[in-house]
């Protein structure tokens, strides 16, 4: 489990230091008004007869970030498509 979670740890740090390729277009517009917000309270989400989501609560702001984590299959992806 330590080798497990080093290695996990190892490749993070990876990412994390990768240099950033990505850059705006010259013509890109500013993000600066940016609104909505999304709030869900108690939702539920199943494919077909299997649940996957269960009572999820969320509010988030205008402009704020937020990160989901956790383990495959834990439902990130399917929180985001969702939204």
């Amino acid at each position: 489990l330590i080798q497990r979670g080093a290695a996990a740890g190892a490749r993070v740090f990876e990412v994390l230091d990768e240099e950033v390729t990505v850059s705006d277009q010259a013509d890109a517009a500013d993000l600066s008004d940016v609104r909505g917000q999304v709030t869900w309270d108690r939702v539920s989400f199943a494919y077909k007869d299997r649940p996957v989501l269960h009572d999820i609560c969320l509010d988030v702001a205008p402009g704020e970030a937020v990160a989901f984590v956790g383990s495959s299959g834990s439902g990130k992806s399917t929180i985001l498509n969702l939204v």
